[in-house]
């Protein structure tokens, strides 16, 4: 019965936190001219941190000395996926369309892979390096014509350095081994996150939160509430229990449906080439979907 609450609780959020993050890019795109990037992510987080205090602040509070003792590699996470990963992003859809974020967020998983070899001291198979070329071609295609429509280097540039900073940060996530409970690792990322967010938003300086209308705001609270606080919950606890490998493969329901819902409801417009390198990737994926995957060690992972 507890293998299945775990398998369950596992597809829960390798489904349901991609559906998020689909949202994400589409709703970061539609605050992009309001907001700098920098000041979306910061005031998410400030969301995520007051909707998650009474259920998380308690459990940090009484741990406070042992999550003391694991400051650093808590701090890697908080750095990557808190304070680099969405900065990145909304910075890049300042720069890119949608759609060209959302596709070349689909080279995480295979981020992920390389990251997973070098740390495991191990050549890549015949058939992931055969994937990973795939998606690498249809990336350069995608770049090439975003590049001839006039995208700035720096948008494309962007978007693939977010790709590789949430790979990082889903390989910290399964290497992370801190004797407490969950809520109270994941709440200590956050607040380190936001911390070290605060210096650069405030380069930017404040920002002109009176001409943000109500629409604004709920587009925050969404960032903050579901594609911040529960997505990232329910991921760090689905890549404990099946690992950073076999969750990156479902980071491909991102750009799925930021796309698919994009399409219908903020006119995001699909060329041929942005077909065709979807295509790529998704043959890419399944070429380099691992046929079995160890299950990460539980002294290596967020305890429950």
């Amino acid at each position: 019965m507890g293998a299945m609450r775990d398998s369950q609780g596992s597809m829960l959020g390798l489904v349901v936190s991609p559906v998020l993050w689909g949202g994400n890019f589409l709703v970061g795109d539609m605050l992009a001219d309001t907001l700098p990037g920098v000041w979306a992510n910061l005031l998410r987080w400030v969301i995520a941190l007051i909707v998650l205090a009474p259920f998380c602040a308690g459990a940090v509070w009484s741990h406070r000395k042992v999550l003391a003792q694991h400051i650093k590699p808590i701090a890697v996470c908080a750095l990557l996926g808190v304070t680099l990963f969405n900065t990145l992003l909304y910075m890049a859809l300042r720069l890119a369309p949608v759609n060209l974020a959302a596709i070349t967020f689909a080279l995480a998983p295979f981020m992920i892979l390389a990251i997973s070899s070098v740390a495991r001291h191990r050549l890549p198979a015949p058939r992931e390096i055969a994937a990973a070329s795939v998606a690498i071609v249809g990336m350069m295609l995608l770049q090439q014509n975003a590049l001839r429509e006039g995208v700035p280097f720096l948008g494309l540039a962007l978007c693939v350095m977010a790709a590789a900073c949430w790979a990082g940060y889903c390989m910290a996530v399964q290497r992370l081994a801190v004797p407490a409970p969950a809520g109270a690792v994941y709440y200590t990322q956050i607040v380190i996150g936001s911390i070290l967010l605060a210096p650069l938003a405030l380069l930017y300086g404040p920002p002109d939160l009176a001409a943000m209308g109500s629409f604004d705001w709920l587009c925050l609270g969404y960032l903050g509430v579901f594609a911040g606080a529960i997505a990232f919950w329910l991921w760090q606890g689905a890549i404990c229990r099946v690992g950073a490998e076999k969750a990156g493969i479902f980071m491909n329901i991102v750009p799925l449906t930021s796309i698919v819902v994009g399409t219908f409801t903020a006119g995001v417009h699909l060329t041929s080439v942005d077909i065709l390198c979807c295509a790529m990737i998704l043959v890419a994926v399944s070429l380099s979907r691992p046929k079995t995957v160890l299950p990460p060690s539980p002294n290596k992972c967020l305890t429950t």
